[in-house]
């Protein structure tokens, strides 16, 4: 009796699709902007992924009703990133026209948010925005050339690996096992 190879392809299909998804959830886009005394207000890393532990810097943008308008009074605004129960102060220089940024370090892995407080142009101000998720880091090992000891003296060439031909064994026995043990069910 043949077996149908139809249920274990959609199996397949769906584990593919529930780890793509898992995979892409940690990358959380940003809120909207907000419109504060007529600019609208946007936040964002420097670096995306923003990584934990790796210096980055958060973006702060302001875009006025009218294009030219882009210079508004900062005085006595201030800024803070919130991660978890952390009140992180920034330190807030000005790139260019219209745009913010503050140098940070993100301390731990998860959503962070933009805390804005004080006034735009004499209007008060008690925004949040959200940035993007921290991300962990990811370590890449570099490949590494590995020779084989040198012989000493008149030492023998090295034997063969058991290690490794006794786990080679084992998973054959194993797959082997599963062949016949999935032959009985069906």
């Amino acid at each position: 009796m043949q077996r149908s190879s139809r249920p274990t392809r959609s199996a397949v299909i769906w584990i593919v699709v529930g780890l793509i998804a898992l995979g892409s959830a940690s990358q959380v886009a940003a809120d909207e902007p907000i419109v504060v005394s007529g600019y609208t207000l946007a936040a964002h890393w420097r670096d995306e992924p923003a990584r934990v532990q790796q210096p980055n810097a958060v973006i702060l943008v302001f875009t006025g009703e009218v294009p030219t308008d882009n210079n508004p009074d900062l005085t006595g605004l201030t800024f803070a990133v919130l991660q978890g129960d952390a009140r992180i102060p920034l330190v807030v220089s000005t790139d260019e026209p219209g745009s913010l940024s503050a140098p940070f370090t993100p301390s731990r892995v998860g959503p962070a948010t933009l805390e804005i407080a004080g006034t735009i142009d004499g209007a008060e101000v008690a925004e949040t925005l959200a940035l993007a998720d921290v991300a962990p880091v990811t370590v890449a090992l570099p490949a590494i050339g590995v020779d084989t000891p040198a012989s000493f003296g008149n030492a023998e060439a090295p034997g063969p690996d058991w290690v490794m031909i006794g786990g080679i064994a084992i998973a054959v026995a194993m797959l082997a096992a599963a062949i016949v043990l999935g032959r009985a069910k069906s």
